[in-house]
């Protein structure tokens, strides 16, 4: 019976330590979840967090079809501030160049927080960029949605 005690005893004590190692599923909502999307809006950027570099920049094509209203949604690290800038794919190509750009830029604005900033744009492509000019790296969450009108 010792024998049998002492078995069924490995085996308890087994389980609990092999339920231990098990990890826990953390649940939490994104970072983007209090930002509603527009109804009949389609996602052209999906959500995607990246971190923008010291005195650096990150950012995203994208193409639209027709005529939209465009809808930036982001959530900034907490405490930071980055600048969002909306060129057209001429004024990018000309700053890649080297040159400045012809015009202003659809968007150029701080940001910070999580809220949303939204502009009416034509068919063509944009370039959505996100600048820090901060000397520490920034985490940024962004998406971007357009809906044709």
């Amino acid at each position: 019976m010792t024998l049998l005690r002492f078995c069924r005893d490995i085996l308890i004590l087994s389980g609990v330590a092999a339920l231990a190692m098990i990890p826990l599923i953390a649940v939490s909502a994104g970072p983007l979840e209090s930002v509603a999307i527009d109804p009949g809006a389609t996602i052209v950027y999906p959500e995607k967090t990246v971190i923008v570099p010291a005195n650096g920049a990150v950012g995203s094509d994208i193409s639209i079809s027709s005529r939209a209203f465009l809808s930036i949604d982001f959530a900034v690290q907490p405490g930071k501030q980055v600048t969002l800038l909306v060129i057209t794919d001429a004024q990018k190509r000309e700053m890649n160049a080297g040159r400045p750009i012809t015009g202003r830029p659809r968007v150029r604005a701080p940001i910070d927080g999580t809220a949303s900033q939204s502009l009416t744009v034509s068919q063509g492509g944009y370039y959505v960029a996100i600048l820090n000019s901060d000397s520490q790296p920034v985490s940024v969450t962004y998406r971007v949605c357009a809906r044709a009108f």
